[in-house]
């Protein structure tokens, strides 16, 4: 019981943390054409410091919205949803989902 509870902590603290950054990257993007590259770098970079065994305990997932089009129009929201679906021990599998959102800088 004690490592599915440490499983379910641990997907809530990564998919708030990587929510948070990748809103964060895109919507400070010099482009349009970089933001979602920028935002899913986030992901690969953090992908890629887990061990294979930790990267197949868990899956991530993220979803993109924005209030404009294009997503980087001034005064425009920008939200990100991550879902991070861990798979215990048992073999059981939990989703947790974070969101974040951050307003596109008016002046750009």
């Amino acid at each position: 019981m004690v490592v599915i509870i440490n499983d379910k902590s641990m997907a809530i603290s990564e998919a708030k943390n990587l929510a948070r950054q990748s809103v964060r990257a895109f919507v400070t993007s010099p482009s349009n054409e970089l933001a979602e590259v920028r935002a899913y770098q986030v992901i690969d970079l953090y992908q890629n410091r887990l061990s294979e065994s930790e990267k197949l305990k868990r899956g991530i997932a993220m979803t993109i919205t924005c209030s404009e089009s294009p997503c980087l129009t001034k005064g425009g929201k920008v939200s990100v949803q991550i879902r991070v679906t861990a798979k215990g021990v048992d073999g059981l599998t939990s989703d947790v989902v974070a969101d974040a959102s951050e307003f596109v800088d008016l002046w750009r």
